[in-house]
């Protein structure tokens, strides 16, 4: 029993780790836009668009991986929240499954790291 609750918690901690480190990207090659989408970020993406949609607002300045600042529209959040929400959907599932490995959690390091660059 011991070494199933183990394995749980191992599964647990490599999620709430990787989740963290998510990142999105919207649109591709040189106009890629690249967010933070972290549980944290997903919901101040959320708020940020409720926010827009109660104001009539079309868009923001958003903080974007690198750090820079750039107007997005509420369609480009939409996007962002969704992609995140997927991705952290995933991550839970396959922590579920006991997929999870210290390699994942490399491979998300090293993306956020190059995300995070300027």
């Amino acid at each position: 029993m011991e070494i199933i609750m183990n394995k749980k918690n191992e599964q647990k901690k490599l999620r709430d780790q990787i989740a963290e480190l998510i990142i999105i990207t919207l649109g591709t090659g040189k106009n890629a836009i690249k967010l933070q989408g972290s549980p944290n970020s997903r919901q101040i993406m959320h708020d940020a668009m409720r926010a827009m949609q109660t104001l009539g607002v079309n868009e923001t300045d958003w903080i974007l991986a690198d750090n820079s600042i750039k107007k997005l529209t509420l369609a480009q959040l939409s996007e962002a929240h969704a992609l995140s929400t997927q991705a952290i959907g995933a991550l839970f599932v396959k922590a579920k499954q006991g997929l999870l490995t210290l390699d994942d959690l490399r491979r998300a390091r090293a993306e956020y790291e190059n995300a995070t660059k300027k």
